[in-house]
């Protein structure tokens, strides 16, 4: 039988993994914790001019300006800062025994007056209280939700440690890891801990995990076992969708492990910056043509079919039964648009999901958002006209200063979304992942199954407060120097979030795969299994 204290030995290793890597990602090794590392944005530098655009005259210049790159990592160096322990501000969920992590923490050279406690429940306040007042009574206990705390505290914290008792798919843990990212809580780059239970292995939650991974293009293999036919082919998902969902019952372990690793990413990178924006309504009129009249609201009127009708598409797709109208996209191409669909299945499954993605505020929904993302980036391909005059203006000037918009030089041709994108995300605050950083891991404790995730987070403001409004892109863009900047920074930001991310910089690439021994794309780790070390 488990033993039930906290302070059991399965636990204490959880915690030391958790501090060691949360501190040392922000502190000894805070260069690997940088999306946009220097070195990597430098050997893009060089490859980009040396072997294409210098070598086969693809520019009129004799040799590349190197003070524009010493002047972006000076101010990159600047944005990210150098930070020791004794720097680092953090807050956690203490439970009736703060000291427990605190004392990993005061270990590795935090100062305790730079960290706050959490507990909601009065009772389990009232005993970390008593359990801190002898050693720790400098320690910042507040009797109340993060979630509040967030609405009074205005600055960030560098590492916050969420450690629920209930899974992602509660009500409670899934908003307040939505508030961190609306609050932005964390810091340039910051470490953000979640440790979750393994939900209910019941039908509606198995129907849950299914209708997320259904339009995902990649999906980790272990959610399929050993049957692979589903893995890359999300028609046949589709078209399959009760022997998909049979996978994910057999799996529903790995499915959830896959679902608590990602989630996080697609809320931070895809719903809160649109969301963001949209809910501000002078930021709203820079990207979307809004008059007096609100006609904007008329694209939120286009709806679209229900998973069941993306079987028939797929089923019929050569028949020419698909009406052709505003947002057709959304389920001739579900891998785009994931977590619209996602969501629209959720009311009979999940009314918690469903109602916080659907309630308004400022007259806008996540969900209002969602679709709004997915027709902004796909303007281009027939609705400019909801674009602003702004956007509409600014981003052919854009794209005249591409020296390869139709391809040749490198990996990726640079497409007009991309540049909405970078629009979108300068103003929206994105909270991007760095994958190679990411660790997790299980365990048992009280009997629970419990999943770590540990995720590095950078908000890139690098690139995007080195830029220029979008107004004057272009300009920027003359600059050969400027742009391959630019564009190496959206390729790093990209190769962490190829394997997780659907829709974050598609096509973006300067170099691909293989061509460089120092070019990876980001792979999640699998996850570290302390089952066997259960204490007994």
């Amino acid at each position: 039988m488990i033993n039930t204290s906290y302070k059991q030995q399965i636990k204490e290793k959880s915690r030391e993994a958790i501090w060691n890597h949360a501190i040392d990602s922000l502190t000894l090794n805070q260069n690997n914790s940088k999306i946009l590392n220097a070195k990597y944005i430098q050997r893009l530098w060089d490859y980009s001019f040396e072997e294409y655009l210098l070598k086969y005259k693809f520019i009129e210049k004799a040799n590349a300006d190197e003070s524009v790159l010493d002047s972006w990592i000076n101010f990159s160096n600047k944005t990210y800062g150098n930070k020791e322990p004794s720097d680092l501000k953090i807050a956690y969920f203490c439970g009736p025994e703060p000291e427990n992590d605190l004392k990993l923490m005061l270990s590795k050279g935090i100062l305790i007056e730079n960290v706050w406690a959490f507990e909601n429940d009065k009772e389990t306040y009232h005993n970390a209280l008593e359990n801190a007042k002898d050693r720790y009574e400098q320690l910042k206990i507040y009797n109340g939700s993060i979630e509040s705390f967030l609405e009074i505290y205005p600055l960030s914290f560098d590492i916050i440690y969420l450690d629920f008792t209930s899974s992602l798919l509660s009500k409670k843990t899934f908003k307040t890891i939505h508030t961190i990212f609306d609050k932005q809580a964390l810091s340039e780059i910051g470490i953000l801990i979640i440790n979750s239970t393994l939900p209910e292995h019941s039908e509606k939650n198995v129907d849950f995990l299914t209708k997320y991974f259904l339009p995902h293009t990649f999906i980790e293999e272990e959610v399929f076992g050993e049957d692979l036919e589903f893995a890359g082919d999300i028609g046949i998902r589709f078209i399959k969708m009760d022997k998909f969902k049979q996978l994910v019952d057999n799996n529903f372990e790995e499915a959830y492990s896959a679902f608590a690793s990602q989630y996080p990413l697609l809320y931070s990178n895809i719903v809160q910056p649109i969301f963001r924006i949209l809910k501000i309504n002078s930021a709203r009129k820079r990207f979307f043509n809004i008059n007096e009249d609100g006609d904007y609201r008329q694209i939120l009127k286009t709806d679209v079919s229900r998973m069941e009708n993306i079987k028939i598409v797929c089923e019929n797709l050569f028949e020419e039964r698909i009406e052709n109208f505003i947002g057709s996209d959304f389920f001739l191409s579900p891998e785009k648009y994931p977590m619209y669909h996602f969501i629209r299945e959720l009311k009979d499954i999940n009314s918690n999901w469903f109602n916080h993605y659907t309630d308004k505020e400022n007259e806008i929904s996540r969900f209002d958002a969602i679709k709004f993302r997915g027709l902004l980036l796909t303007s281009y391909e027939g609705y400019v006209s909801v674009l602003s005059e702004t956007l509409k203006e600014a981003i052919p000037k854009i794209y005249k200063e591409i020296p390869d918009k139709n391809g040749g030089i490198f990996c990726d041709v640079p497409m007009f979304y991309l540049w909405l994108e970078l629009a979108l995300n300068q103003l929206g605050y994105p909270y991007h992942s760095n994958v190679k950083n990411h660790k997790r891991h299980k365990y048992i404790a009280k009997e629970r199954k419990m999943f770590v995730d540990i995720f590095t987070f950078d908000r890139c403001r690098a690139l995007y407060d080195w830029l220029p409004m979008i107004e004057f892109y272009a300009n920027n863009l003359m600059s050969i120097e400027k742009q391959i900047i630019v564009r190496s920074c959206i390729d790093a930001i990209r190769k962490e979030s190829t394997y997780m991310i659907d829709n974050l910089y598609i096509g973006s690439n300067l170099i691909g795969l293989g061509e460089k021994s120092w070019v990876n794309f980001a792979i999640l780790e699998e996850r570290e299994d302390f089952y066997s070390e259960e204490i007994v």
